[in-house]
């Protein structure tokens, strides 16, 4: 028998058995283990956002306030000297001297770095990002720049996890699920928002909704609160007042705010980039570069001193309409330059808590514009300022539902989610038109890193190998020899008919009419339509596989002495109509196969085969159910709708 290297396996499965065990790529998925590490990742996120933010408040103490304190403050709003100017391009200069001597990973705002991490190097993050990203994001932050907690804690609790699974043994996608949790942990620790912190991880770093990773992102998310609320307290991080969050009475006015996010979504991802091309274009080193965004950054503080610091201060007065609306204008078009002339520069932060500012801004400006401009109409300024929150970063972050989710929980007012959801959604749909990215995967596809956010069933676990696979293939009998079946082949009229095997006193034309397997009637189509032909006896009984490398090899052996059962493989691997396609898709790789004859579990005869060409036909039935539209019941006979 033939060496056959692309029919044969070192795995031979038993095909008769009632017992069916198929492969199963979750079975060594450990998931109580998993859920272990994930809690003591919630306890130590929980314990670097609590420390985070005390050394936030330390450098914002002296750097704005010339005293030294640990409490968490913002920037004054008022009377900066103008010195201040320095204050945010020392930090920057500092944040450049760490990526240049320490890591260049701390640049950016964290989450796009997480997710290359995810999707393009198996969850391996340098262990020293998770020492200086949090502290290069708190020098920015604590020096004036716009940014936000989350993305360096998110990025500092994906390494967290993502070193654990370095230094314990784990699968990839163990570690994978490891990563996230911290990712999960730092964002719930931070903003006291455990739903919102499991789902911000499953809509940007897994792009998976399973229990192998649910549970222990919940583990995580929820310690992480609990440590939180422990250290920092319970009470929400953004203020509100008592709103009527009534839905219908303002219904055409939060439509209109939708599509008015929804544009701002898109002005702003496209105005960052912009800006970030722009300083790219500078001549200057990576080290200094941070320090003259800061420069920038500094002179507009001196004017609008409210676009310094983290701003979770300004933006509970726009939740609480505390602004007047030419300064809640200045205010929101002051956030939009600085972050991205900042985070343009390539410093270390987070797009969060700049883009709540931005967005509440937006619907607060509009209610109040609404207010002065229609007569006998009040809008709820609160109200309309709480449905812009979240909803200009879910939009341009790609994770528009946990947002959604986050915005009444990280202020407690789960009476709002009717109108916060509605305004999200439409403005969604109106940022969908335009952007073919989010803000985080155009960081990444500029790197050269596509990534797809899409949810969907993979087709080869939607279809069983019964709906794809060939049900006609050509077979030849176990007698016949390599030399006539290479000559049948290679002759002008092919046709290997008299070559199969006589059932029940006929022989069936294999040739004429390949089944069902999509592909055209015709000898010749059906003749190379596989990369091998099953070998079977009388009784439709699977004997071995034959292949053309199996001839070609025995042609140069004498073939006219040698019979195709000789020459090909009678172990064979094969596999069961009622399995699904990635069974047999991780069967074919693992025993690196072309093709994988089908047979009856009871009787072992054939009953098909599937090959690549099959699997990818599983692809197209998919795309031909989203394209193809059928003719309805209101037709008329003029055909679809």
């Amino acid at each position: 028998m033939a060496d056959n290297a692309e029919t044969s396996g070192t795995i031979s499965f038993d095909e008769r058995t009632e017992d069916r065990t198929p492969i199963d790529p979750g079975s060594n998925y450990r998931l109580g283990t998993i859920a272990v590490l994930a809690g003591i990742i919630g306890l130590l996120a929980g314990i670097i956002a609590f420390l985070i933010y005390h050394f936030i408040g330390l450098l914002t103490n002296l750097f704005f306030y010339r005293r030294i304190a640990f409490e968490f403050v913002t920037p004054p709003n008022a009377g900066l000297p103008i010195w201040v100017v320095l204050i945010p391009a020392i930090g920057g200069l500092i944040v450049g001297l760490l990526a240049k001597y320490g890591t260049p990973r701390i640049r950016g705002h964290g989450i796009p770095e997480a997710m290359e991490a995810v999707w393009d190097n198996d969850s391996e993050v340098e262990p020293r990002v998770m020492l200086l990203k949090p502290i290069s994001a708190a020098i920015a932050i604590g020096t004036g720049a716009p940014f936000g907690v989350e993305g360096p804690i998110i990025q500092t609790g994906g390494t967290m996890g993502s070193v654990i699974g370095q230094y314990i043994p784990t699968t990839v996608a163990e570690r994978k699920v490891l990563l996230a949790c911290g990712a999960a942990a730092g964002m719930a620790a931070t903003f006291n928002t455990p739903i919102a912190g499991v789902l911000i991880a499953i809509e940007l770093l897994l792009f998976e909704f399973r229990m192998r990773s649910f549970v222990p992102l919940s583990v995580a998310s929820v310690i992480a609160t609990a440590v939180r609320r422990q250290l920092l307290g319970t009470e929400p991080l953004l203020r509100i007042g008592d709103l009527s969050y009534q839905l219908l009475p303002n219904l055409p006015f939060l439509l209109v705010l939708g599509v008015i996010l929804g544009l701002a979504t898109v002005a702003f991802k496209r105005g960052y980039f912009a800006v970030e091309d722009l300083f790219h274009r500078f001549p200057v080193g990576n080290v200094l570069l941070p320090a003259i965004g800061g420069l920038i950054l500094g002179v507009m503080g001196l004017f609008v001193p409210r676009v310094l610091g983290v701003g979770y201060e300004v933006t509970s007065e726009i939740l609480q309409n505390e602004l007047s609306i030419g300064l809640l204008l200045l205010v929101v078009i002051g956030k939009a330059i600085g972050v991205s002339v900042t985070l343009g520069t390539r410093t270390s932060g987070g797009f969060l808590a700049p883009m709540f500012v931005i967005g509440a801004g937006i619907g607060g400006a509009f209610a109040l514009a609404v207010n002065a401009l229609v007569p006998g109409v009040t809008l709820p300024v609160g109200l309309f300022a709480l449905t812009g929150l979240g909803t200009l970063f879910g939009v341009a972050g790609g994770a528009t539902f946990a947002l959604v989710l986050f915005t009444v929980e990280v202020t407690q007012q789960f009476a709002a989610i009717l109108p916060v959801f509605l305004v999200a959604v439409v403005a969604d749909g109106v940022a969908s038109i335009y952007l073919r990215n989010s803000l985080m995967t155009e960081e990444l596809t500029r790197r050269g890193i596509d990534i797809y956010q899409e949810y969907e069933v993979d087709p080869l676990k939607r279809f069983t190998v019964a709906e794809i696979m060939d049900e006609r293939p050509v077979t030849i009998r176990p007698d016949v020899t390599v030399d006539e079946l290479v000559n049948e082949l290679t002759s002008d009229e092919p046709s290997v008919a008299r070559f199969t095997p006589e059932t029940n006193g006929s022989q069936p034309d294999a040739l004429d009419e390949p089944g069902e397997s999509g592909s055209t009637p015709g000898r010749t189509s059906a003749l190379t339509l596989h990369e091998g032909l099953p070998i079977v006896d009388p009784d439709e009984g699977l004997v071995g596989i034959v292949t053309y490398g199996d001839l070609l090899r025995a042609s140069a052996n004498d073939g006219a002495d040698i019979t195709v059962a000789e020459a090909g493989t009678t172990d064979v691997v094969t596999g069961h109509p009622d399995e699904q396609l990635f069974e047999v898709a991780v069967r074919m790789s693992s025993n690196d196969l072309e093709q994988l004859p089908i047979v009856d579990r009871d009787s072992g005869g054939l009953l098909g085969l599937v090959d690549s060409q099959n699997l990818m036909a599983s692809a197209m039935r998919q795309l031909e159910d989203e394209q193809v539209r059928e003719t309805g019941k209101l037709d008329f006979g003029r055909g679809p709708l």
